[in-house]
């Protein structure tokens, strides 16, 4: 009972809540141990939580620990700041191979638990806030042989892949998102960022366009796999499927409601605050990764940090994962030569062995992999269709008459892509809607103007060439001083 209320008196067990064991061992090594624990905590909150978090690892190098957190260093960097996410363990002795416990001889997991700084070598910090080319670009990124992941990813996740990339010598770079609360305060190296610049209302008009993840939703097997003798090509092709409401039609004020996407969007000054020992960064235009400008533009980046030059063609072509109207791609055509001569839909033989399989892609790529032959294409929307075949069907091509009339049903087929893409185009948000809405709401206006006012300040004083090239932005500007006198 005596030892029971000495712990309840302490400042462990204020934190109790905070305690994670994995074993009855660790609970035992708690039990034992407290006090010593103890004498490390302060009013510093932060540290006091990654202190208890980690317990066993802070008992087991204890001197280790306490001399750094009693150091004038780590109060200067981190306390003194009250910085949000103090490392247990001093970055400058992690990247010593002679070091006791230097990055080799510490799991991804636990150092991401005990808030230590991702190790040195990433090249260059990808800022993002979407709506800007953004799986396009790190697509390119990754052709040109850098390490990089997608920041809608989980943060912790990607920590990971980046920690053991980074201790395994490769070439990487880190993307971070405003939405990411740890992993930019672990980005202490000094080196440069990339921002790609784009007006702010039409990164309203992208996020009300965006497709949703749940297409899949609208997509029949017989829409993934289908014959010859389904020419009835509308029925092949799904209804389009918009993100966050999951409606037909892209509606922006059901978009602008979600406060949490507006400031991901938005948000500018507040990533950058999060990462102070950016060296310089290099902007870049939205305009500048459209299909007319990318070879030049990717040229400059790729000199800018030394990256592997990509297949020109690669660049030409639009990169897009659900590139709108074409969302349904990959299909395949299961050609057999009994359905030629068919004149009714008949889905009986996709059950039957001894056809050849057509694949129709918008993925690119395909056509560098050895075993792959294409027997037609087509252009949509900028985006490059194809039709191949692999190894096992290439005998195919030696059937000229089973041949033309699958290039006969493609014919059609791209078509019906090319209708869906055009139809979908003419329904999509235009910058210019997107100004009508906010004239009318006036919640949502306000409450667009205040956020781009706090999020906007760093560009305007940096780079104000930048801002004054936004024609929408300057025009919702207008509008909402006209609409304040009024």
């Amino acid at each position: 009972k005596k030892e029971f209320k000495a712990l309840k008196e302490s400042k462990v067990y204020r934190l109790k809540d905070k305690l994670k064991f994995k074993n009855e061992k660790d609970f035992d090594l708690f039990i034992k141990n407290y006090a010593l624990i103890e004498n490390l905590l302060t009013h510093y909150e932060a540290l006091n939580e990654v202190i208890v978090l980690n317990m066993a690892f802070v008992l087991e190098h204890f001197d280790e620990i306490s001399s750094w957190l009693n150091s004038k260093e780590f109060k200067e960097k981190y306390e003194d700041i009250n910085h949000p996410y103090p490392p247990l363990l001093n970055p400058d002795k992690l990247n010593d191979e002679n070091y006791i416990l230097n990055y080799e001889k510490i799991p991804a997991n636990l150092a991401w638990e005990m808030n230590l700084p991702l190790p040195r070598g990433y090249k260059f910090i990808y800022l993002n806030n979407g709506a800007s080319a953004s799986w396009a670009i790190l697509n390119y990124f990754s052709l040109s042989g850098v390490k990089i992941y997608e920041y809608w990813m989980p943060q912790e996740e990607n920590y990971h892949l980046y920690y053991n990339d980074l201790l395994n010598n490769n070439f990487v770079a880190v993307a971070v998102h405003i939405h990411y609360s740890k992993l930019p305060h672990l980005l202490i190296e000094k080196v440069p960022a990339l921002y790609v610049t784009r007006d702010p209302i039409s990164k309203l008009k992208s996020i009300s366009n965006h497709a949703s993840g749940y297409l899949w939703k609208n997509i029949t097997p017989i829409m993934k796999r289908f014959n010859l003798t389904c020419k009835e090509y509308s029925k092949l092709i799904p209804k389009n499927r918009y993100w966050m409401h999951e409606g037909e039609y892209p509606r922006c004020d059901v978009t602008f409601k979600d406060n949490w996407h507006l400031y991901g969007c938005l948000s500018f000054d507040s990533l950058i605050q999060k990462i102070p020992n950016i060296t310089e960064i290099f902007y870049y235009s939205f305009e500048e990764f459209e299909p007319k400008n990318i070879l030049s533009t990717w040229t400059k980046i790729s000199k800018l940090f030394q990256l592997n030059l990509i297949d020109n063609s690669l660049l030409k072509t639009r990169r897009d994962r659900v590139r709108f109207g074409l969302g349904v791609l990959p299909v395949c055509l299961y050609v057999l030569e009994e359905d030629v001569i068919k004149n009714e839909e008949d889905v009986s033989s996709l059950n039957k062995e001894g056809g050849y399989e057509i694949y129709i892609s918008a993925d690119t790529e395909q056509r560098l992999e050895e075993n792959v032959v294409i027997i037609d294409e087509t252009n949509i929307n900028d985006s490059r269709i194809i039709a191949y075949v692999k190894d096992e069907c290439k005998d195919i091509l030696h059937n000229e008459k089973l041949l033309q009339e699958s290039k006969k049903f493609l014919e059609g087929y791209f078509q019906a892509l090319r209708e869906n893409v055009d139809k979908t185009k003419e329904n999509l948000i235009t910058e210019r809607k997107v100004l009508e809405y906010l004239k009318k709401d006036i919640h949502t206006r306000n409450k667009i103007k205040k956020l781009l006012d706090e999020e906007l300040n760093y560009l305007k004083i940096h780079r104000p060439d930048i801002v004054a090239s936004w024609k929408y932005y300057k025009e919702f500007e207008k509008m909402c001083e006209e609409l304040e006198k009024n």
